[in-house]
């Protein structure tokens, strides 16, 4: 059976070379066939299909994109779908790079696009190996997620994805939505608990933030690595014990958690255990 295809095409000023493979001498889980590439100016999408090569049904897929000769791993660039860990085996997997936020002065030149399968051990850990270093202490930064090390949560880069706050149930089918997009290659995204929050606000509240005008919560956190971290009120999924239909509120003002009505409207910030 065929181990890896090759798809190329020109497009103005640019050729782009897509390659599908099992890497040599690893166990992989399986293989990959039929690929398609539609590129547009704002994404590319890449379809394809994962076969097995045994019993399994499923495998892990490593993404990689080479511009210029410099490379590219997938928690360095704006990706979602079907890569990652525990992916299902089947036709038609795809996934997405909105290259449009990661090159907004747009690709015109050469670079190649490399998806593996490959053994879950080989997965990238963002915890560990994060793509833009460590800008604090305790913050693992990549292009769509920052890691809290001390509590191993991974919480999206972007604190708006939505961009608006909204109710509850809401905010639940939004989280529901970046789940079944597999968002930055996962598909286990929640809101967060009230003792998730508290563990991104205690060290900010300790150094002195959150007491003042220009000394908010947000304001720390985007000195952490976060991206548009909105002063105001953002759900958690901890209920009120004295009435059900109010939940806690973390305020990233002051770091205040108080009970509030889930018809009111507030920001989402989804979260994921970052534990492999």
């Amino acid at each position: 059976m065929k181990r890896y295809g090759v798809r190329s095409f020109i497009r103005p000023a640019l050729l782009m070379i897509m390659s599908l493979l099992a890497l040599p001498g690893l166990l992989s889980a399986a293989e990959v066939a039929n690929l398609k590439t539609f590129f547009s100016g704002t994404r590319l999408t890449i379809e394809y299909d994962l076969l097995a090569t045994g019993a399994e049904k499923e495998s892990a897929v490593d993404v990689q994109i080479e511009i210029k000769g410099k490379k590219y791993t997938s928690n360095m660039l704006s990706l979602s779908g079907d890569f990652g860990r525990s992916i299902a085996l089947g036709a038609h997997r795809q996934i997405i790079w909105h290259h449009s936020l990661d090159f907004p002065e747009g690709l015109d030149t050469v670079f190649k696009c490399n998806i593996n399968a490959i053994p879950d051990s080989r997965v990238i850990n963002e915890t560990i190996t994060p793509a833009e270093g460590f800008r604090s202490s305790y913050f693992a930064v990549n292009r769509q997620t920052v890691v809290e090390t001390r509590t191993q949560l991974m919480w999206a880069r972007n604190a708006d994805l939505r961009e608006k706050p909204m109710k509850y149930p809401d905010a639940q089918r939004f989280v529901e939505k970046l789940n079944s997009e597999r968002y930055a290659g996962y598909n286990d995204w929640r809101i967060p608990t009230r003792e998730d929050f508290e563990g991104l606000v205690f060290f900010g509240r300790k150094a002195g933030w959150g007491y003042g005008l220009a000394h908010f919560i947000a304001d720390y956190l985007s000195t952490c690595g976060f991206d548009r971290v909105q002063p105001g009120n953002y759900w958690t999924s901890t209920p009120d014990e004295a009435a059900v239909t109010r939940l806690v509120v973390a305020n990233t003002w002051n770091g205040i958690f108080r009970p509030l009505d889930q018809s009111n409207y507030y920001y989402v910030w989804p979260v994921r255990s970052a534990q492999m």
